[in-house]
């Protein structure tokens, strides 16, 4: 997710934009930012939108984060992707999602905002119609603990509802809610598994 040099900073990161958050350090930041430096602009077209963007890849970032974005001293964006995203298809989700929080966040939105729209509309954009959980957001279930997999499925969505539904509209709305309910039943999945698997070797112990 996001926000602006050269300050460290406080990064929303859940997978729905539900209120998970991360400190980013000012040197990792500014380490970014340096890296930037060197980097061409790329264009993308991704999901149907056109940007440019400056893609830094980061070999090592704070834990539970995998795409970060900023504007750098030329108001050119830049989005730092982990080396743990290790296809291209999870790389274009990341990008996307980044962009999109960029966008948002140009529009007024607060940073926690932003993440919302960009995670709904990345939900959209990847999740086939709501039959279908992305490639980054499998990634990211992957490194969940059972702790933030059940803040996650009892969290209080209708602020985040209610933003969605007023900035991208009924239709809009209903397929990511769609989509919403389709991660909730596979992090009730992975619970009901882990809980087997926990009693499983209590028994043969």
């Amino acid at each position: 997710s996001s926000n602006r040099l050269p300050g460290g900073a406080l990064k929303q990161i859940g997978i729905l934009g539900d209120r998970q958050s991360l400190q980013v350090p000012a040197e990792i930041l500014n380490r970014w930012n340096d890296l930037a430096k060197d980097v061409q602009p790329q264009s993308f077209e991704i999901a149907g939108e056109k940007f440019t963007a400056r893609i830094v890849r980061a070999a090592v970032m704070p834990q539970g984060l995998f795409a970060y974005n900023f504007r750098d001293g030329q108001n050119q964006l830049v989005i730092v992707l982990s080396d743990d995203l290790t296809s291209q298809e999870e790389r274009n989700e990341a990008i996307y999602h980044e962009f999109r929080e960029d966008y948002w966040l140009s529009t007024g939105q607060n940073d926690w905002a932003a993440h919302v729209l960009a995670a709904a509309e990345e939900s959209i954009a990847f999740g086939q119609n709501g039959t279908k959980i992305s490639p980054y957001h499998t990634k990211q279930i992957e490194n969940l603990t059972g702790l933030q997999r059940g803040e996650l499925i009892e969290e209080n969505r209708e602020r985040n509802h209610l933003v969605i539904l007023d900035a991208l509209g009924q239709d809009k709305f209903d397929e990511y809610a769609r989509y919403e309910n389709l991660i909730r039943a596979e992090l009730k999945r992975i619970d009901v598994e882990v809980l087997r698997r926990d009693r499983g070797e209590e028994e043969f112990s």
